[in-house]
């Protein structure tokens, strides 16, 4: 009689993809990444809605933009920078995140060099949010695939 292994974590890889899904040997599969993954997507959409539709709300598109270098600079980084993130993130997680903390971080920088103050309020971090659970989604998703599932 030949024994079987006792292998304490079963890989399956998905041909199309070749994402690594980790499952029990019993069989049953972890939900907990795929439900955080897609609530951060999900949140970056209604969060790139709201930066679009703030943009793009007020312009009056029979008239020229009339943008000053410092307000052209800080566009570039919030919300433009930003939305880049958050789309790059769908794809590439951790990149997405980067990009997202790098481009607000630049905002900052940038009005607290045009104005001595940084912004008020928490509205920017919060239009930011699912970017930065993208690099949380990323974290999560890279210490899952060296450890057993439990529970």
């Amino acid at each position: 009689m030949d024994e079987v292994p006792n292998l304490a974590l079963l890989q399956l890889r998905c041909p199309p993809s070749k994402k690594v899904h980790t499952m029990k040997p019993e069989g049953k599969y972890n939900f907990r990444l795929p439900i955080v993954r897609w609530t951060t997507r999900v949140l970056s959409i209604l969060s790139i809605g709201m930066l679009l539709l703030f943009f793009f709300g007020e312009a009056d598109f029979t008239q020229p933009i009339t943008l000053t270098t410092r307000e052209w600079v800080q566009v570039m980084f919030f919300p433009l920078g930003v939305m880049a993130g958050m789309i790059l993130g769908w794809r590439h997680e951790g990149a997405g995140a980067l990009v997202t903390l790098l481009s607000l971080a630049a905002f900052y920088t940038a009005d607290f060099l045009f104005t001595g103050t940084f912004p008020g309020g928490p509205y920017f971090l919060l239009f930011s949010l699912p970017g930065i659970l993208f690099g949380v989604t990323r974290l999560v998703s890279r210490s899952m695939k060296d450890k057993p599932i439990s529970g």
